[in-house]
């Protein structure tokens, strides 16, 4: 389901520019693939009430040319616009076809964040991904983030130059073809702190990692076994993987330097739960003392395997002051974070 903004900051080269994008992409669905679009502004409108099959060109032809009668003008509401989308999908089958949202915008919300982040994430009962899009320099990509981030999607932005519409096809090129669904991966009790291990879909062209410990309990059998069960377009699968032996993984070696010789996948282990972490304090509502507690896992692990240096964050900032004389003046510089001090960095 395609969710493209044609409110009134959308004239011009932004609106040429997503009619092109969405010409090259529906020239490429293939005969059997569904779809749907909704334009939307102050109010959303549905090219159809129904899922499109493409058949031969009839169908791209109509939907080029519901397409090209885009006007930008109106308002922004995202809330609106996505919900309605997500409700139209949820009366379809998903069991076998994964169903997705391509959510474009130009725009930002500035009152009730919050409520219209929980309002989208109680209405997307079937966890469908919405991979978004923000187009151009106006956009609330933290709030755009975060519903993606909620909604099992991504964002990437979009540049609003002359390679713009390729770079919005090239986004839809990454996330259109779903290859398995609800993908859970199992370890035996031997193993800890496993990273993410279930994943709501496979996307062609796409890799999925896992990390984990072995437990010292584990390590003496020698043999590590685990199963990956989902579900493909024509049938459940689960696959076994037995009596893989381990023994030559482990090292009980004293290590002089442990920041220099500390193993690679333990920091891979770390990297990965970090990220993790990090995804969530930026995506979920947090209440202050489930923030606290989850900064303090990230700091805890990241001194554990020497993330932590001296220098915490190199930042670049930007300020518009005012001056009597000269008018409106920007300043920018690099701002340095140490452990006891801030360095602005002219």
């Amino acid at each position: 389901m395609f969710v493209l903004d044609v409110s009134g900051s959308m004239t011009g080269n932004k609106m040429n520019k997503l009619k092109a994008a969405m010409f090259e992409i529906l020239e490429a669905l293939q005969d059997g693939d569904r779809f749907g679009i909704i334009s939307f502004e102050s109010r959303s409108t549905f090219m159809n009430q129904q899922y499109l099959f493409v058949s031969a060109n009839l169908t791209k032809s109509f939907a080029k040319h519901h397409v090209d009668s885009f006007v930008a003008g109106g308002g922004t509401n995202i809330k609106d616009a996505l919900i309605d989308a997500i409700q139209f999908l949820n009366r379809f089958d998903s069991s076998r076809r994964s169903h997705i949202i391509f959510f474009l915008t130009d725009g930002a919300i500035y009152k009730q964040k919050n409520e219209t982040l929980q309002a989208i994430r109680n209405a997307n009962i079937n966890d469908i991904p919405i991979f978004s899009l923000v187009f151009g320099n106006n956009t609330d990509d933290d709030f755009v983030r975060k519903m993606a981030a909620q909604n099992q999607g991504s964002l990437q932005r979009v540049y609003d130059n002359d390679k713009s519409d390729q770079q919005i096809s090239g986004f839809y090129d990454e996330v259109a073809v779903t290859l398995l669904k609800d993908l859970e991966f199992v370890y035996p009790n031997g193993s800890s702190s496993v990273t993410v291990a279930k994943f709501a879909r496979y996307l062609d062209g796409s890799e999925l990692r896992i990390s984990g410990k072995i437990t010292e309990s584990n390590i003496s059998s020698s043999l590590f076994n685990a199963s990956i069960s989902g579900v493909s377009l024509d049938d459940n699968f689960d696959i076994q993987i037995e009596g893989k032996d381990i023994s030559t993984l482990h090292n009980k070696s004293d290590m002089a330097n442990p920041a220099q010789q500390r193993p690679s996948l333990e920091k891979m282990w770390a990297f990965m739960t970090v990220k993790e972490k990090l995804r969530e304090l930026s995506s979920r509502v947090l209440y202050p003392s489930e923030r606290d507690e989850l900064r303090k896992n990230i700091l805890d692990l990241s001194l554990k395997v020497y993330f932590h240096r001296h220098f915490i964050s190199l930042t670049y900032v930007s300020r518009l002051t005012k001056n009597r004389r000269y008018g409106s003046m920007r300043s920018s510089f690099l701002q340095l974070e140490t452990e006891n001090s801030q360095i602005s960095l002219g």
